[in-house]
């Protein structure tokens, strides 16, 4: 191939691919989702192929314009059809409800428990026991919502004090003690025991997390999920979550203000 005919093959693959990203319509790259992701890898590498490869030039061509067709086919149909929209977009994960971390739904979306601090913590939630909801966006971004007496004042409330927060210590990850915050906290595995039976504990295997704030606040999460299926929040119905057994009001994580 000639340096006249690759230069000719890129223009060309250039301005293909630009008509076609036009044609499929604009999208922000933090609001792409999966199957926008895979299409746009897909057209890149077709236009790739045109550029470079003499005798497939005509054929990447004319992939390119056929997978953009249907790109658009599918974008306008889910457009009508949710559950269309459901199957090519995903939909939405909720990772925590009232206050309970769903370790079943974090397994689903192969999430970890560090995974999920990480995501809060830059949502500006640096304890657990302050998140009411978290839901997992189709777009890989969380939302986050604070329990209403962690939510920043608003002009209204001018005259109101915010409460110190502070940094949360791990003390269970995964029903694994980590030792050494229990040691920064001059506190050992006993004390760490009775706090846990106080919420009902028996067994530290029972807990998949459990952490300490700065407030004195201890947050305990437990492997008894109660949620029947992986739910859309937009699906959300009251009995697809089973708490007749909590006082109302109350959430599956437990939530204390100990001494420590």
């Amino acid at each position: 191939m000639t340096l006249l005919g690759v230069v000719l093959r890129t223009g060309l693959s250039f301005m293909l691919l630009f008509l076609m990203v036009r044609l499929v319509g604009k999208q922000q790259l933090s609001q792409m989702t999966f199957f926008d992701f895979i299409s746009g890898i897909t057209i890149g590498s077709l236009a790739a192929i045109s550029a470079t490869d003499l005798e497939a030039a005509w054929k990447a061509w004319l992939a390119i314009v056929i997978w953009t067709a249907f790109t658009i086919l599918a974008a306008k149909i889910a457009l009508y059809n949710r559950q269309w929209r459901k199957l090519i977009d995903g939909e939405p994960t909720i990772l925590i409800h009232k206050g309970k971390i769903l370790e079943n739904n974090l397994g689903k979306v192969r999430y970890t428990m560090d995974d999920l601090r990480t995501q809060l913590r830059v949502k500006g939630a640096f304890s657990l026991g302050d998140v009411e909801y978290a839901i997992l966006e189709t777009t890989g971004e969380i939302s986050v919502m604070k329990n209403p007496q962690q939510e920043p004042p608003v002009r209204q409330d001018f005259l109101f004090v915010g409460q110190y927060t502070g940094l949360e210590t791990e003390l269970i990850v995964d029903s694994e003690i980590v030792y050494e915050n229990l040691k920064s906290l001059q506190k050992d595995e006993k004390w760490l025991r009775d706090m846990l039976a106080a919420f009902g504990v028996q067994y530290v295997s029972e807990v998949a997390y459990c952490s300490v704030d700065e407030r004195g606040k201890f947050y305990v999460d437990r492997y008894d999920d109660k949620m029947l299926h992986m739910t859309d929040p937009s699906d959300y119905k009251v009995d697809e979550f089973i708490n007749s057994d909590l006082p109302q009001g109350k959430s599956q994580a437990a939530t204390k203000n100990p001494k420590i």
